[in-house]
């Protein structure tokens, strides 16, 4: 039996179909070998058709099996291909990687979302706010959760505010309410919650008898505490990051080439990952504030423990929600109403409150503790502008509404932090 079989689950759409086959053909290069089984299926946007199949050395994404009938979105085909894959390709460890579109742990605001088709011909880039973004043909999703003002775009990933659209054609139409969390961007109405992918892991990891080695998520905004703490029984380390990620994605062929080194330790080979992905990145042009972690679940409990003082203690005084708010102020932001945890963590340490103050160094010490083998973060790597700034987890922080889903929640149900969003900032 070989040490390793990593299974690729990507969901292909039309924003980003070449990009999918470009990662099968990375992992291709590198290939299946002594040591460790690649093994993909691939998913065709709303078609419900799909490759799938071993990802061999110098192999063609055109030889793999071709299937019909496969929502990439939906929980039943996650279970059902993963099963396929660890049951065909047996191994010591086990690895799970999701390949597209992501939006952290939540699923409503993505109903918000359009679809905005763009006609460029000719025109290479469009040029606004300083930055040059370079696409071609395609449709691509707005990310912006509230409704857009008049005269406000979003080009991908990118909000535009204020700029030039140099464009033939334009239209904006209304997204699925349908879409959700992980997985996104098939348009098929079909992607996962937080909830949903806790329920697939169970179920995947009954099966083997035992939790996966690793869960990778290639995808957007993935490493959210919400997210981590609703897979942390079915996985040992998650991958992922706090930040959107280049539409390259990660570099797989790097990722696969480590990853068949049995030599080494799995472990030492998943702290590696972050900066990998940050090395492919560090010299392009026009790539801004990449972040990927490795994160290690056993410490997982206790800090939803200790979380849940620090929330209970901020609760207790309505004086004190005074510091949560000025705390978020000074902390690094993303999409979809994320913050960075330690960065959080260490604003409230620093608001003079001497309790506040012990508990949040409880807490950092579980994620960040260079000393300790069991740390959350076990490795971060973080473009230059963002460290100091980023330490590779996000936290959900509303600021004008809260999501209904958000309190359904493990993380919100084990420590309380919707009753604290809705009484501290939200009031």
């Amino acid at each position: 039996m070989k040490e390793l079989s990593v299974f690729y689950y990507a969901s292909g759409a039309d924003d980003n179909f070449n990009k999918v086959q470009e990662d099968f053909e990375e992992i291709m290069k590198v290939g299946t070998n002594s040591s460790a089984n690649f093994v993909g299926l691939y998913g065709f946007g709303g078609s419900h058709q799909a490759k799938r199949g071993l990802l061999e050395k110098d192999g063609a994404f055109e030889a793999l099996e071709s299937l019909a009938e496969v929502s990439i979105g939906e929980s039943k085909s996650f279970v059902e291909q993963a099963n396929w894959a660890f049951d065909n390709y047996p191994s010591n460890k086990l690895g799970l990687v999701l390949v597209g579109h992501g939006t952290g742990w939540q699923p409503e605001d993505m109903g918000s979302r359009s679809t905005l088709a763009l006609n460029l011909g000719d025109i290479p880039s469009i040029n606004t706010l300083g930055k040059t973004l370079l696409f071609s043909n395609t449709a691509m999703r707005l990310t912006e959760e509230m409704p857009l003002p008049a005269g406000t775009l979003a080009i991908g990933e990118m909000p535009v505010t204020g700029g030039t659209l140099l464009t033939k054609e334009m239209r904006l139409t209304e997204g699925t309410p349908n879409v959700r969390a992980a997985l996104v961007g098939d348009f098929s109405g079909k992607s996962l919650d937080a909830i949903e992918l806790g329920t697939c892991l169970e179920e995947i990891t009954r099966r083997r008898g035992k939790s996966i080695d690793f869960l990778g998520f290639d995808l957007c905004l993935m490493s959210t505490i919400e997210i981590i703490s609703e897979l942390s029984e079915y996985t040992h380390y998650i991958i992922a990051s706090e930040q959107t990620e280049p539409a390259s994605g990660w570099p797989h062929n790097v990722v696969a080439a480590a990853l068949s080194d049995s030599e080494i330790p799995l472990n030492e080979h998943l702290k590696k990952i972050p900066h990998f992905f940050h090395k492919s990145y560090e010299r392009v042009p026009f790539i801004d504030g990449t972040t990927l972690a490795t994160l290690k679940m056993v410490g997982i409990t206790k800090f939803l423990v200790e979380f849940k003082k620090l929330v209970d203690y901020l609760l207790a005084d309505s004086s004190r929600h005074n510091m949560l708010k000025a705390a978020y102020w000074s902390v690094e932001k993303f999409q979809c109403n994320l913050v960075d945890l330690c960065g959080l963590l260490k604003a409230l340490y620093s608001s003079g409150d001497n309790t506040l103050k012990e508990m949040c160094d409880t807490l950092l010490a579980i994620l960040l503790a260079p000393d300790s083998d069991d740390r959350i973060i076990q490795e971060f790597a973080v473009a230059d502008e963002l460290a100091g700034k980023a330490y590779g987890v996000s936290i959900y922080f509303p600021t004008s509404k809260m999501s209904s889903f958000y309190e359904q929640t493990l993380f919100s149900k084990k420590t309380g932090w919707g009753d604290l969003m809705k009484a501290a900032i939200l009031r």
